[in-house]
């Protein structure tokens, strides 16, 4: 069975953009033979989605733009669920993940902020952790 990987991109960030970029490389690169990728994006105005487009939107910042590849996600730091919990057509769902790996940068992403959040849930983390 597949790890379920889950890659966080984006944020309320002035390094927004190198986040996108850095997450294209991560995303377009990682073992999908091997993984099931789940790729979290954040806005700029810090809504969280779980987006389900092409790689290429990320590259060229138009992921969010399109609600049709765009589910409305947290991250629950509830030891229980351990992941994701996402909203469709009204529901809640929720999807254990194996591990996080957060590509953000700047101020929320590279501050420990993020990483506390992934620690909190109980979810290892790909990375450096908060200290």
């Amino acid at each position: 069975m597949k790890k379920k990987i889950a890659v966080l991109f984006g944020g309320c960030s002035a390094e927004y953009s190198i986040s996108l970029a850095s997450a294209h490389s991560v995303l377009t690169h990682m073992d999908h033979e091997k993984y099931e990728v789940i790729a979290i994006g954040i806005t700029k105005d810090g809504r969280w989605f779980r987006y389900l487009g092409p790689y290429a939107g990320i590259a060229d910042d138009t992921w969010h733009k399109d609600g049709r590849f765009c589910r409305p996600a947290f991250l629950s730091p509830d030891r229980q669920i351990h992941g994701l919990c996402e909203i469709c057509d009204g529901l809640l769902s929720f999807t254990y993940l194996d591990a996080a790996f957060p590509v953000l940068h700047g101020r929320n992403g590279e501050d420990g902020t993020i990483q506390g959040l992934i620690e909190m849930a109980g979810i290892p983390l790909i990375g450096c952790d908060t200290m």
